[in-house]
C-alpha cells in the first residue's frame, strides 16, 4: 500500500528496490513462522503428511493468488502503461485482509482440551 501511495505514475527504480527489499524481508520472517504453527497440533506421527498437505495448499493458494493478480492487473493496464496499478493493491490488500481474518477464527478453540502443562 506504501508503493502505491507514494509512487504514482512515475518510474523511480530506488524506491521500487526499497519496498520490494522490505516485502521480500517482511515475508521471509513470516514463513517459518507459518510453517511451524501449520503443524504445530498434529501429533508425531502425522507431521510428514501434515507438512506436505500445508505445503500443496500453500503452492495451489499461491498459483491462484498470482493468477488473480495478473488478471486484475491485464485487465486495468493498458500496453506499454506502467502507473495505476492501484487495482491489483487493492486486491492484494483485501486479501491480506481476508486471510488475517479466516485465519483468527481458524485459531479458535474447536472444543479440543488445552494441553497440561508439564
Amino acid at each position: 500500500m506504501w508503493q502505491w501511495a507514494t509512487l504514482g505514475g512515475e518510474e523511480d527504480l530506488v524506491a521500487w528496490v526499497l519496498s520490494v527489499t522490505l516485502a521480500g524481508i517482511g515475508s521471509g520472517l513470516v514463513w517459518g513462522s507459518l510453517f511451524a504453527v501449520m503443524v504445530a497440533d498434529l501429533p508425531s506421527e502425522f507431521l510428514a503428511s501434515g507438512s506436505s498437505v500445508s505445503q500443496t495448499m500453500m503452492r495451489v493458494g499461491n498459483a491462484f493468488g498470482v493468477a488473480i493478480a495478473v488478471t486484475v492487473i491485464g485487465a486495468t493496464l493498458a500496453v506499454g502503461q506502467i502507473g495505476n496499478l492501484g487495482a491489483s493493491y487493492i486486491m492484494l490488500a483485501a486479501g491480506g485482509a481476508v486471510t488475517a481474518v479466516l485465519g483468527v477464527r481458524c485459531t479458535q478453540p474447536r472444543g479440543m482440551p488445552a494441553p497440561a502443562l508439564k
